[in-house]
């Protein structure tokens, strides 16, 4: 899907958000996508786009990106998103991306609009915890629910 460039892969996924009232995530290395903000993602794509030799569309693909964003703040949503500390720490673009992504993931513990439910929460580094043996990997999902 990516060889034509990360528009189109990026223009695969609107549809199943919009259908989506329970958003679940865990990651342990990437803040989550409905949660990005417009550097960390448009950093993040120009480094997939350089390391696959993708077409330059990356300007596409972020604006896309970013325009799905809207189910965040739109209808009764619900998000429950899990962050390893790792992924607070793990640089995607520079210091002022970082910054900014940082502190757009404290606002989005503020109270929303419209009945929607946002909780995002981190798991500490040095916290012990029980590793459940799975086929799947698990370096980053969205569980969605309709």
């Amino acid at each position: 899907m990516e060889r034509s460039g990360l528009r189109r892969a990026q223009e695969s996924v609107p549809p199943l958000w919009e259908r989506t009232q329970h958003f679940r995530a865990y990651s342990s290395w990437l803040v989550p996508g409905p949660f990005q903000t417009r550097a960390y993602i448009e950093a993040l794509l120009r480094s997939i786009r350089d390391r696959r030799a993708l077409p330059d569309d990356l300007e596409e693909a972020v604006q896309v990106r970013v325009d799905k964003q809207h189910v965040l703040y739109e209808g009764r949503r619900r998000f429950a998103v899990l962050l390893e500390e790792s992924v607070l720490r793990h640089r995607i673009g520079g210091a002022d991306t970082m910054a900014g992504q940082l502190g757009h993931l404290l606002s989005l513990e503020a109270p929303c609009p419209r009945s929607c439910a946002r909780s995002p929460d981190t798991i500490p580094c040095g916290r012990h915890r029980r590793v459940a043996l799975t086929s799947a990997p698990f370096p980053y999902n969205v569980f969605a629910s309709a």
